[in-house]
């Protein structure tokens, strides 16, 4: 127990990785520090921070630290450099301020710093700033040297391009997928469409690439992801890589913060005959030519002039859009509006039927007027409406809190791997293909937070269960549906009402914001 009034110096000794703690760096930094107590006569209590980066103030110790701080109870801080308390200059004034606001005196023993004086405060701000330049710095010459590796035809690490592996730090050919590399170019100069390439692929059993977690040190160092679909996207991404063609292409991209930028053509690092191809240099430029005559061809604006545009989903998962087609009968030809599985259409391994616009449209309508003059069935399905609000948000909640541990988590391990490479406790080669593991981790992860937040700020906007409000919407589609002559217009005053409607091939399901899905039979003639 504390006791009332007690005050004491307190020592903050700090060491970023768990190599450091085997080397006794921390236990060195614990005599240095009780040395200086022993001969100034201080009372001193330790704060000893094992294995933690000092890229912000987030840590234990130093937290518990503060709360004394905050509490009057600590007269001096004493560290044995001044980059064991901070490495951001921000910090380090921000924590200075602090200690300010509340009478303690800070000491660092190895830059001869002592706040109690003006020449200790100016001498802190020069330090500081120092050692914010040196970690700038210090990045840059990791950028350097990573891209001078490329120049002399070295791989700089992570997963290797589809068609390719890498042993013992050389590209070599991965026939198999090679071969289907080569598969997917003929497909191209026969279809002539991203699309139709991915849909015959998937129709031949054909997956992408999938990959196993990666674990060190107990810990997830990279997520497995299993082979997918092929998509238009994938395609392209794959056939159009540069090292099939034995190229490499470096330094494409700026990257800031968690967000990426194009870098202009001259920054590009090119280096010629890096691997051994796939591809001729004539079949390269094949297919770029076929992908320049795709891309010039505008795509077709459909889902503007129909009224569930946007809301239907086939029960596969994949959304549905509408689709215009003609029939001839003995009146004439006449137009006929379906809506289409996504899946169904591009990939080709969905078999939902399409559905009619004018059977889908009036089933929907009809269902939600017969809630407008059935309120009592709103009213049973509310408490199941709050008990299915609760089940799909917390699970959402609890991704995101997990989320944004796993942020915090890379932004500590990339600070402890460039201090390593700092230090000169890794090499070059190690430091590289750690790196680029945790710089896919940090994109993967903030692309499933910000999906998170989305569905987190969705939800909560719809949270709560306002019968009220959910049948003046519906009776207010009921009462002027029919009168609406734009499509527009019948499309806003539907959205009011549903957030989504999943078509099965006997069944609709139709979702009402906060409720659970309710069930229509379909019909189709």
């Amino acid at each position: 127990m504390r006791e009332a009034g007690e005050r004491w110096d307190a020592g903050y000794p700090r060491v970023s990785t768990d190599i450091q703690v085997e080397r006794d760096a921390l236990q060195n930094q614990v005599q240095a520090l009780e040395a200086f107590a022993s001969a100034h006569d201080l009372t001193l209590r330790l704060y000893p921070e094992a294995g933690v980066s000092a890229k912000d103030i987030d840590r234990p110790k130093l937290q518990e630290l503060l709360r004394d701080v905050r509490a009057g109870r600590v007269r001096t801080v004493i560290v044995t450099k001044l980059d064991r308390i901070s490495r951001s200059l921000a910090d380090v004034l921000d924590l200075m301020r602090l200690f300010e606001a509340h009478g303690v005196k800070f000491v660092s023993l190895r830059d001869n710093i002592d706040t109690s004086g003006p020449v200790g405060r100016f001498m802190l701000h020069i330090l500081g700033a120092i050692a914010e330049l040196e970690r700038g710095i210090t990045a840059e010459r990791v950028a350097e040297d990573m891209k001078l590796r490329a120049r002399r035809g070295k791989w700089n690490g992570g997963l290797s391009p589809y068609g390719r592996e890498v042993v013992d730090g050389r590209v070599l050919i991965a026939p198999e997928e090679a071969a289907l590399l080569d598969r997917m170019r003929g497909l191209l100069l026969e279809k002539r469409s991203w699309r139709g390439v991915a849909r015959a692929l998937n129709r031949e059993g054909k997956r992408t690439r999938g990959w196993d977690p990666v674990e060190r040190d107990g810990r997830t160092v990279r997520k497995g992801k299993p082979p997918q679909e092929w998509t238009s996207v994938s395609v392209k991404r794959v056939l159009l890589q540069p090292l099939n063609a034995g190229v490499l292409v470096y330094n494409r991209r700026r990257v800031n913060g968690k967000t990426s930028t194009p870098r202009p053509p001259e920054e590009h690092v090119v280096v010629e005959n890096f691997c051994e191809p796939i591809f001729t240099r004539k079949q390269m430029e094949e297919i770029v030519r076929v992908a320049s005559e795709i891309e010039g061809k505008p795509p077709a604006q459909t889902g503007s002039s129909y009224v569930l545009s946007g809301l239907v989903f086939c029960w596969c998962g994949s959304r549905m859009y509408p689709v215009k087609n003609y029939v001839t009968t003995k009146l004439g030809r006449h137009p006929v509006v379906y809506y289409r599985c996504r899946r169904a259409s591009h990939n080709g391994t969905c078999d939902m039927r399409q559905v009619p616009a004018a059977i889908l449209e009036p089933l929907l309508v009809t269902e939600l007027e017969g809630l407008a003059f059935d309120p009592a069935r709103l009213l049973r399905l509310a408490p199941a409406a709050e008990a299915h609000f609760n089940s799909q948000i917390q699970p959402v909640e609890e991704r995101r809190a997990a989320l944004l541990r796993d942020r915090e988590r890379l932004e500590r391990r990339t600070t402890v791997l460039l201090e390593l490479a700092e230090d000169r406790l890794i090499g070059k080669d190690e430091f590289v293909q750690r790196k680029a593991h945790l710089d896919r981790e940090r994109t993967e992860t903030a692309k499933e937070l910000a999906s998170v937040e989305v569905e987190l700020l969705h939800a909560r906007n719809a949270s709560s269960v306002d019968i009220g409000v959910t049948l003046e919407s519906i009776r207010r589609m009921s009462d002027i549906y029919d009168e609406l002559e734009e499509v527009a217009e019948r499309r806003h005053i539907v959205e009011t009402c549903l957030d989504r409607v999943v078509v099965g091939p006997t069944s609709v399901e139709f979702h009402i914001p906060t409720y659970p899905a309710m069930m229509a039979r379909l019909e189709q003639r």
